[in-house]
């Protein structure tokens, strides 16, 4: 009998086991080259056969489970503001609409911006003084979306929609105007 050896796959590297690896995906359904038998076709198909079976078996196959990717975050970002020559410390807080979860970050003296990562969902944002009273807020409201004009009698909050890794622009927290109790305290 002659052989003619088969390249299946192209050897690049062996394993802990000795079963071969190979970076290049394809090399394993590359056809193999055909085991070259003077005689008998059903011999060699037979003992091809038994060549397959040795290697896969001496060989672990392993599939691991498709991972869930992770969730992406989201990011809302604006201006921060306050009725005084100075913006305190503040605490801003998403709160999901859907969940009742909230996301805060804290800010520092005189910080015009923020910045709020958030998984996917629906929000209200409110920014609260850090040292002052829970219930005194700025919110993102239809008075911010009119331009804090006084003929905008609405202060009602807007809920902000955030998608796995987008970041919303200009949610700004400047409505401080709105009556007592018009926002959840923290």
């Amino acid at each position: 009998m002659r052989w003619k050896q088969a390249a299946f796959p192209p050897p690049e590297g062996r394993q802990a086991d000795g079963c071969l690896t190979h970076s290049d995906p394809s090399a394993y359904t590359r056809t193999m080259s055909v085991l070259r038998l003077s005689g008998d076709r059903k011999g060699a198909s037979l003992l091809l056969l038994v060549l397959i079976s040795i290697f896969l078996a001496a060989c672990t196959i392993t599939v691991s489970p498709t991972a869930t990717p992770p969730v992406l975050e989201g990011v809302i970002t604006g201006a921060l503001s306050y009725p005084s020559d100075q913006i305190p410390p503040q605490q801003v807080v998403a709160t999901n609409l859907d969940s009742g979860e909230s996301y805060t970050v804290d800010t520092a003296l005189d910080q015009a911006t923020y910045s709020l990562p958030v998984p996917p969902g629906s929000y209200h944002v409110i920014a609260y003084v850090l040292s002052g009273e829970s219930d005194y807020g700025g919110g993102y409201t239809e008075f911010v979306l009119c331009g804090l004009r006084a003929d905008c009698p609405s202060h009602d909050l807007v809920p902000v929609i955030v998608g796995p890794g987008e970041t919303v622009t200009g949610i700004d927290l400047t409505d401080w105007y709105a009556p007592p109790g018009s926002f959840p305290s923290r």
